[in-house]
């Protein structure tokens, strides 16, 4: 028998016996609960099988993929259930209950120092010091701090005289004006916007979950890197590109729209640009910019977007046609525009939930506790931060194991080896304790999983109502119509 064939026997017999010693404990949680689909959650999930989106399409592109309940862009596999910003009521609930019992448990009395929260003191007292402060208000050094960690958290050492570098690079650039922050939430409210295309670490505005930028060094604050070379599909981005780069930005905008994934890109360009995409509105004689000088040139709010983002990502167009005209007088609605918004029937659907949800940042704040593997939205308690806590040796290299644990396999029920020997070493008999954390992580679990088959089945519906029957599609057909146009999509 060769190498490999043995590896593949012995990874078959593991899971094998995994599934065996669990066989137990769930045939009892689903006969107590009534619920026989939990088996098929608990098995299909053991073996990564469950019909994501990743999972359903990974024959086809990554755009296929991506995740249909919110706007992060990211492909909806396994790890991305679990902090999918369209389920996070569940997500803090499952979180609350286990940081209940966890907080029972020997060692929950330990406060671990935030690594967050004294790196960014550091770094803010490093920037009031350099030459940059001047120029800036302290909410935005506050800000650059928390970018430059969201940039770096993932490395197991942050030097500080990084920061102080990137800072002084930062204070010998120029940066072009921008709109004005009340607008700029305008048309994210309005067009439900979650990508800023051409901006710089000290004018991106906060309400956009990302931004890009075409300076390398930018990505130390956290830019996703130039709008033109950045995966635009599935996001709703915002541009306002200079003279030099219109042309480039429109071609960008075609190829994007004909992904599969949700997309659009509203852009700000020039009156007399030529494309042909939906003008949403004409600006003349508008102090659109926030130096508020009274500009001259004629502009136009041009929108591009396919028929997956109009359906996902409806547009109000009542109230947010009102609420454009009352932020300037100087804004003009082609009448064209409107007919077509007004005479079609939006879908009763809401939209892709945003990252930047409250749930979902309350998820992300830190916790003072030594547990953190049942946060998989906030930072690892790691052994550096563990040393600081008046712990043995062993402790804290079993609770720096247990904190790596996967959270995907928590939710299944499987719960960290470490956990357990840690706590014999401190209770004694510790069975029921894990028993019960077991049961809570796995009917949370479930229940994650349960709402996020509810919304898929809703999104589908919605596809299906708006596409009549038609012929099969050949092979090489990637839209579900040949029709580009997005208002043939709806209903």
């Amino acid at each position: 028998m060769r190498y490999g064939s043995r590896k593949h026997h012995a990874k078959q017999s593991s899971s094998h016996n995994f599934l065996c010693k669990s066989k137990k404990w769930l045939t009892k949680f689903a006969v107590v609960q009534g619920d026989g689909n939990a088996w098929l959650y608990f098995i299909f999930g053991a073996c990564q099988w469950l019909p994501t989106q990743h999972r359903v399409n990974k024959h086809r592109d990554v755009d296929f993929q991506i995740c249909l309940l919110c706007r992060s862009g990211m492909v909806e596999n396994m790890e991305h259930l679990w902090v999918c910003p369209a389920l996070a009521e569940e997500q803090l609930q499952l979180q609350t209950q286990v940081s209940a019992i966890l907080e029972g448990l020997p060692f929950s009395s330990n406060n671990v120092q935030s690594r967050k929260f004294n790196l960014r003191q550091g770094w803010l007292r490093l920037a009031k010091k350099s030459s940059l402060c001047p120029r800036v208000s302290d909410d935005r050094l506050n800000a650059l701090t928390l970018d430059f960690w969201n940039a770096n958290k993932q490395k197991p050492f942050i030097p500080t005289h990084g920061f102080s570098k990137a800072i002084e690079k930062l204070s010998r650039k120029s940066y072009p004006r921008t709109l004005p922050p009340q607008c700029l939430a305008l048309l994210i409210e309005v067009f439900s916007l979650n990508v800023e295309g051409f901006s710089n670490p000290l004018q991106h505005f906060s309400g956009f979950e990302q931004w890009c930028s075409s300076d390398p060094e930018d990505r130390d604050f956290g830019a996703i890197g130039s709008f033109f070379d950045s995966n635009l599909a599935g996001k709703n981005t915002f541009v306002v590109p200079d003279h030099e780069s219109v042309v480039r930005v429109l071609l960008k905008a075609k190829t994007t729209i004909e992904s599969p994934a949700p997309s659009r890109i509203l852009m700000l360009l020039p009156a007399k640009t030529d494309h042909k995409f939906l003008v949403i509105a004409q600006i003349s004689g508008c102090p659109f910019f926030s130096d508020t000088q009274s500009s001259t040139s004629e502009l136009s709010l041009v929108l591009a977007i396919n028929k997956e983002s109009m359906v996902l990502d409806p547009i109000a167009w009542t109230l947010g046609s009102t609420r454009l005209k009352e932020f300037s007088s100087h804004l003009r609605i082609p009448e064209l525009t409107d007919l077509l918004f007004r005479e079609r029937i939006s879908p009763k659907w809401g939209r892709r939930v945003s990252c930047l949800n409250s749930l979902t940042l309350d998820m992300k704040r830190v916790s003072s506790g030594v547990f953190s593997f049942h946060r998989p939205l906030s930072n690892l308690v790691d052994r550096n931060q563990l040393k600081i806590c008046n712990l043995t040796t062993s402790s804290i290299s079993a609770l720096s194991k247990i904190n790596k644990h996967k959270f995907s396999l928590s939710c299944l029920g499987v719960l960290p080896n470490q956990l357990r020997k840690l706590l014999r070493s401190e209770m004694g008999d510790c069975e029921a304790v894990l028993a019960h954390l077991r049961r809570v992580f796995f009917w949370g679990g479930y229940k994650i999983w349960c709402t996020r088959k509810r919304l898929a089945r809703q999104v589908w519906k919605l596809f299906n109502k708006a596409e009549p029957k038609r012929k099969q599609k050949r092979k090489f057909d990637q839209n579900p119509s040949a029709c580009k146009y997005p208002f043939h999509f709806l209903y």
